[in-house]
């Protein structure tokens, strides 16, 4: 087939090849990094839910010890703790619900979190204000019911869950981010030696059709130069340019041969 090819549609296919499997592997290694990035943003994502969580857990701790602090000794200093919680848990809501809105397992907690957030509050409040507007005893009575940790212990326990549920998802997340990794790796480790090959393969064929023939023709060329007519060009049943050439060239030492034939007879005939 390749000799039915002209020397410049070889010298084409082989550019053309060259490219196909250099986009090739340009769109493979493309989709690999952008499958990287991608699950490398949801990792982040899954880390910033867990630490929102942490969060949140962490201001409601610190309410229930502000409190404390204020029930035993009255300074008003110890509600600093609570007054910030009062003013942040809501918004520290939405920003889990803004996180979690792919989620359907996790705004269903979330929706369950919130009347209960907003029902412990409820009971700090009250307790505070039984210690502000009584004494400490009625508001020690008033935290002896467990009503508040009853509402914490729902609350801890839906809190936990979101967190069991964004570590199972981390730990996909996680798996696919390595598996993205290694075949992104892969993808270049194994493609640039591959296109090497493969250009080199396609050098080969193109000095074995084109590069080594013409030096036959030139060798040839040479030696009839030199006055040496009894070469030939093997016979070729190519259709391109070199097949052509070798063709012509045979029959250019043919012609020359019977004019070196006649010339002689005519010099021994004169003779």
């Amino acid at each position: 087939m390749l000799n039915r090819l002209k020397i410049g549609t070889k010298i084409g296919a082989g550019f053309a090849l060259s490219l196909a499997i250099l986009t090739s592997i340009g769109l493979i290694s493309y989709q690999s990094t952008n499958e990287l990035i991608e699950t490398s943003r949801k990792e982040n994502h899954t880390y910033e839910v867990l630490s929102q969580l942490e969060d949140l857990n962490l201001q409601l701790t610190n309410a229930e010890t502000g409190q404390r602090g204020y029930i035993i000794t009255g300074e008003q200093r110890y509600l600093e703790p609570y007054n910030a919680a009062m003013q942040s848990l809501n918004q520290k809501i939405k920003e889990l619900q803004t996180l979690t809105a792919d989620n359907p397992n996790q705004q269903n907690r979330l929706d369950m979190l919130q009347p209960l957030l907003n029902e412990r509050m409820a009971v700090m409040k009250n307790v505070i204000e039984l210690r502000q507007s009584q004494s400490f005893e009625v508001a020690q009575q008033a935290i002896m019911t467990d009503e508040g940790k009853r509402l914490m212990d729902q609350i801890q326990k839906l809190i936990q869950a979101m967190k069991n549920e964004e570590n199972v998802l981390l730990k996909q997340r996680s798996e696919r981010a390595q598996a993205a990794a290694r075949q992104t790796l892969g993808t270049t480790a194994y493609s640039i030696p591959l296109f090497a090959a493969i250009l080199v393969l396609i050098g080969i064929i193109l000095t074995r059709h084109i590069s080594l023939p013409l030096k036959r023709v030139s060798d040839v060329a040479q030696k009839v130069a030199d006055g040496d007519l009894s070469v030939n060009l093997p016979e070729s049943d190519r259709q391109d340019e070199i097949g052509v050439l070798k063709r012509t060239f045979n029959q250019m030492i043919v012609n020359l041969r019977n004019t070196t034939q006649k010339n002689d007879e005519q010099n021994w005939l004169k003779s």
